[in-house]
């Protein structure tokens, strides 16, 4: 958080490695075209008390947030000295 304004995103990565299951074939498959590749939180929040299972909905399903296929990751990293 920044002057109260949440300032970060959880970016994941499907790979065509991905293994899931399909219910309706009753089977495991690999990832589908549409869904591989970068995603990204549709809106900034604050993260630092949640895991991304929690925003995915996998652990805890009241914290899912919207994740949207991502064209661009761009990752900001600021520098610091250590002490």
């Amino acid at each position: 958080m920044r002057k109260q304004i949440p300032q970060t995103k959880y970016v994941f990565f499907v790979s065509d490695e991905e293994i899931f299951y399909d219910y309706k074939k009753d089977t495991f498959i690999c990832a589908p075209l549409e869904i591989q590749g970068y995603w990204i939180q549709e809106y900034s929040d604050d993260n630092t008390q949640l895991s991304l299972r929690d925003r995915l909905g996998i652990d805890n399903d009241s914290y899912q947030v919207e994740f949207v296929k991502a064209k661009k990751v761009q990752i900001t990293i600021d520098s610091f000295e250590a002490l």
